[in-house]
């Protein structure tokens, strides 16, 4: 079985998805450094699946772990806590027979290697 959490940022006319992006990300930042320095490693991945390119990361981040207990520890429901109006968070559970599909992108326009 696999875990994850999202994060959707809810739509207000009054602070832009970008800023409000930003701060989650910085709680997630601090919460993700502080579980590898526990752990000695980092057992749990991010996503974007709204990723636009053009530097815009969309309105939602998925955390993913194969361990429940991992995604827990982060505490992101209290790490949240003072953004609850602007973001809902949905944990879920996938089954280990689906399969996950995961495209990388590159913020380079042309090919590091130099070729065409």
């Amino acid at each position: 079985m696999h875990y994850y959490v999202e994060i959707t940022c809810l739509p207000d006319e009054g602070v832009s998805t970008a800023f409000i992006m930003g701060k989650v990300m910085d709680v997630l930042h601090l919460a993700l450094v502080n579980l590898q320095q526990r752990l000695g490693r980092n057992p749990v991945g991010i996503s974007f699946p709204e990723y636009g390119g053009a530097a815009q990361m969309g309105g939602k981040i998925r955390l993913f772990s194969q361990d429940q207990a991992h995604l827990e520890s982060l505490n992101l429901p209290q790490q949240l806590q003072r953004l609850a109006d602007y973001v809902h968070l949905r944990v879920s559970a996938v089954s280990s027979a689906l399969r996950w599909r995961l495209r990388r992108f590159s913020g380079c326009s042309r090919n590091p290697l130099g070729s065409a």
